[in-house]
């Protein structure tokens, strides 16, 4: 699966989730105001719960939630309408996002598929291995030319 691009509304004094799917990242990009009902600013805020695979519990198969809260921003009419944000989550987090004040907010992002980052891993793996046996060879060949 190539990267896919979501969006969702989330409306004034409300909350939403964030549509996470297995075995992709879920990328959240963009956050900008939908119709101004207010000038006063919007806050936006991200409520996240990641379960703790590491900790679970072998006799009953439950693993320990953590949660934390972030503010992705803070949007005004007329002075900041949008934001480019840069948070990546995966199938271990449930992510609800809240937007406090008079403005109604979008939040657009993309879904990243897991295996492709394994990929890209050992494809920069190989490129390092590559390189240093060019460094080597380079080196030999100075040592060799100097004799």
């Amino acid at each position: 699966m190539e990267s896919t691009i979501w969006g969702i509304k989330i409306n004034h004094g409300s909350q939403s989730k964030v549509p996470i799917l297995d075995n992709v990242y879920t990328q959240l990009t963009n956050v900008c105001l939908g119709e101004i009902s207010g000038q006063e600013p919007t806050f936006v805020k991200a409520s996240i719960e990641t379960i703790q695979i590491e900790k679970i519990n072998e006799t009953t198969a439950e693993a320990p939630v953590e949660k934390s809260s972030v503010i992705l921003g803070v949007l005004t009419p007329s002075k900041i309408e949008q934001i480019q944000i840069n948070q990546q989550y995966s199938p271990l987090n449930t992510v609800s996002i809240e937007a406090s004040g008079p403005n109604d907010v979008y939040i657009s992002g993309n879904y990243i598929d897991i295996s492709d980052d394994d990929e890209e891993e050992e494809e920069e793996e190989a490129f390092d291995e590559e390189m240093d046996e060019q460094q080597l060879t380079k080196k030999l060949m100075e040592v060799v030319s100097k004799k």
